[in-house]
């Protein structure tokens, strides 16, 4: 298993030599000194509709995750207490954003950035700040961000743990996939092998970076939850997930997730081809992953949405240039908007 796993990232690596994958990545990514610079940037854009909260710490270097609220509303005139300790009514509808889990998956970061600034900068989001409460996390794993995005490694994807506990970081094997770490079904998951790339950790919830989401859901039970990701190995090109199918049995709200899932790909067209993106409604599996957790303990109606496409030769373009990252990052920000201006409350 482990050395599949290798062989296929090796394989993925070789790549790289493609125009289709730039790495180091280009210009107009996030490095982790101008991640924060820039969310303050967007909070002192309208500082009554938004405050930055470090919601908790990374596993090894104990790195700060940085979340944003962003919310207008009436009763916020001042800024004697932040947006979150402000009451809210109880209809207003929470929505959590997260652009990362994997470092190796930059382009959520941008998507959630890009969002940021839209919702905390443009004239024109007063409506939708005011109809919803957001909470942005660009990524939850900062150790393998900084990684990927200063130029060192781009296929970081787990955390730093030291998981063969030989006192150093071997930055190609150790960590724990963040998004196989969550408390929903943990134990049936057969990722036990602390070198491959998926490895789910010791116990469920073993990460703080895990425990810091946790700890959020459990204040703000979201209504709505956006995950992105950008399969490197191009395994999901351009599709869209929720909870869930685990044959014998179906989320109850799966049928409405379905159409929220189905508006949504209507407004993103494919990279290469000449269609939209694809929702997946087959079969998925049953341990791990946030969207799951999210649901079954906040019925929280969670998305997982794959950016990277593929090419027609068979590449998978998870890290674009400037000019693509734009037409992604756009797109995204565009659909995502349109879809919460237009969904019917559950």
């Amino acid at each position: 298993m482990i050395r599949g796993a290798l062989i296929l990232y090796l394989l993925i690596l070789a790549t790289f030599g493609m125009a289709i994958n730039q790495y180091p990545l280009d210009t107009a990514y996030h490095s982790w000194e101008t991640l924060s610079d820039s969310l303050l940037h967007y909070h002192q854009a309208d500082r009554l509709i938004s405050d930055i909260e470090i919601i908790g710490n990374s596993s090894a270097e104990n790195l700060p995750i940085y979340a944003i609220h962003i919310h207008k509303s009436k009763e916020i005139n001042n800024k004697k207490k932040k947006i979150w300790e402000h009451p809210r009514p109880s209809d207003l509808k929470k929505v959590l954003i997260i652009g990362q889990h994997h470092g190796e998956e930059p382009i959520g970061v941008e998507i959630a950035m890009s969002l940021t600034k839209e919702l905390t900068s443009n004239s024109e989001m007063q409506e939708v700040v005011s109809n919803y409460y957001f909470v942005i996390i660009p990524t939850v794993n900062p150790e393998a961000f900084k990684i990927v995005n200063s130029g060192i490694y781009p296929l970081k994807r787990k955390n730093n743990r030291d998981t063969n506990q030989n006192g150093e970081l071997d930055i190609k094997s150790d960590g724990v996939d963040l998004n196989k770490n969550y408390p929903s079904n943990w134990e049936i998951a057969d990722l036990n092998e602390a070198e491959s790339p998926y490895y789910k950790g010791t116990a469920p919830a073993s990460e703080t970076e895990i425990q810091a989401v946790i700890a959020l859901a459990d204040r703000f039970s979201f209504d709505y939850a956006f995950l992105y990701h950008s399969s490197a190995n191009g395994t999901y090109p351009e599709m869209v997930f929720f909870p869930y199918n685990w044959g014998s049995e179906k989320s109850k709200d799966w049928d409405q997730m379905r159409v929220m899932a189905e508006w949504l790909v209507s407004e993103l067209p494919c990279l290469y081809k000449e269609n939209s993106y694809h929702v997946y409604l087959g079969e998925t599996r049953k341990y791990g992953y946030a969207r799951d957790y999210l649901y079954r303990n906040y019925n929280t109606l969670s998305f997982t949405i794959e950016t990277s496409a593929v090419t027609p030769s068979g590449v998978s373009h998870f890290l674009p240039n400037n000019r693509d990252l734009k037409l992604i990052v756009e797109k995204h920000t565009s659909a995502l908007i349109n879809l919460l201006r237009n969904i019917k409350p559950k």
